[in-house]
């Protein structure tokens, strides 16, 4: 009876456990920037308190400077990553992809040179070699070459694609950012009657978990921000100075983008450095070649230091759990995969924190 009883109990909580992540799913899809107001109305709290308590200001026009403060930052930023993304886009159509081929040609150049020596070699050492062995392996190459030009072509191509794409949905992002932004000040403006309200209709101990529960995970959001931040403008400053000092094009846009980047673990400044390295490696582009080469070095390196330290001082969480978390999150939801696999790792690390486990399983196992 009482192993019935457990079996009961441990079906119900997953039941609701389930239930409850098929609802979230579900309202995120057809409702999301009604649950992004929740979790900036929520995030604001501290900060519209200090507003109010600090300044005198009423707790309208605080939210209202909260939000035009995010607002401002939010098109700055999207303004600044678009011009610099047009003008290199731009110029890259109007050369008609002729660097990446430029790239191709020229690596396939050392290559025959490398080969040519290697069978002359051959030639020395073993006295004859079969010509059509060696006109086969040089047609070989030839397609290989032909191949990558023709991938590089549609990869390039695809990337322009997805560029427009982006900017096609660029006015349902905003009409999307505006009912979210509309929503999160009505959220905020009401929020202690909401908490009020929903306090009265829940038991003391159930609102004493749910408060432990909320502080855990608000500290766990602030210090993963304040985290990803902090290494998010050591890669940005690192990479802009770096570029600036040996006179390398598009600093700027390249330095953001490495600071977006950056937001995954272990991927980083690293995707756009090697390819950038080898390139003008085969072009013979030797002047920028070394040191931009020094530059990723140190950028490593001081990365490498940083790191660890910031992220167990500031967020507690190793970085392989977030590489897991954001790889998953990919293939459930695509590019939202950056926002909603740390809330959720983040949420994780709160309920644990909290003793939620710990009063969950109490529950279960009771006689």
């Amino acid at each position: 009876m009482v192993t019935r009883n457990i079996i009961l109990r441990f079906a119900v909580i997953i039941g609701v456990l389930f239930i409850s992540i098929a609802i979230l799913f579900s309202v995120w899809n057809y409702l999301f920037p009604f649950v992004a107001a929740v979790i900036m109305a929520w995030l604001m709290q501290p900060s519209i308190r200090w507003l109010h308590t600090h300044f005198k200001l009423p707790k309208a026009l605080a939210i209202i400077l909260l939000l035009c403060s995010i607002s401002l930052l939010l098109i700055s930023l999207t303004t600044l990553l678009l011009t610099r993304a047009i003008y290199f886009f731009k110029n890259l159509s109007n050369e008609d992809f002729s660097s990446y081929v430029l790239i191709v040609e020229n690596i396939y150049s050392k290559i025959i040179e490398w080969l040519d020596r290697i069978f002359g070699y051959i030639h020395t050492w073993a006295g004859s070699l079969s010509l059509e062995g060696k006109q086969t392996f040089y047609e070989s190459m030839d397609n290989t070459k032909q191949a990558a030009v023709n991938t590089g072509m549609k990869q390039l191509r695809q990337l322009l694609e997805l560029f427009t794409e982006g900017l096609t949905h660029l006015p349902y992002f905003f009409m999307s950012f505006g009912i979210c932004l509309m929503a999160t000040f009505f959220l905020s403006k009401d929020w202690d009657k909401i908490k009020g309200f929903t306090a009265a209709k829940l038991p003391v101990q159930t609102m004493e978990r749910i408060s432990q529960l909320s502080n855990s995970f608000k500290h766990n959001i602030l210090q993963m921000i304040k985290a990803h931040i902090i290494l998010m403008m050591i890669t940005i400053f690192l990479v802009f100075t770096g570029l600036t000092l040996i006179s390398a094009p598009h600093p700027l846009l390249i330095a953001l983008t490495a600071g977006l980047l950056d937001l995954i673990p272990y991927v980083g400044t690293g995707v756009i450095f090697i390819p950038w390295i080898i390139y003008l490696f085969f072009t013979e582009n030797y002047t920028l070649t070394i040191p931009l080469a020094f530059l990723y070095m140190i950028i490593l390196i001081i990365r490498q230091l940083v790191e660890p330290k910031v992220l167990s001082s500031q967020f507690g969480v190793h970085p392989l759990i977030l590489l897991a978390g954001l790889f998953l999150g990919f293939q459930i939801w695509g590019g939202y995969a950056l926002i909603i696999s740390p809330l959720i790792i983040s949420f994780s690390k709160a309920v644990i924190s909290s003793g939620l486990c710990q009063h969950v399983w109490a529950y279960i196992i009771k006689s």
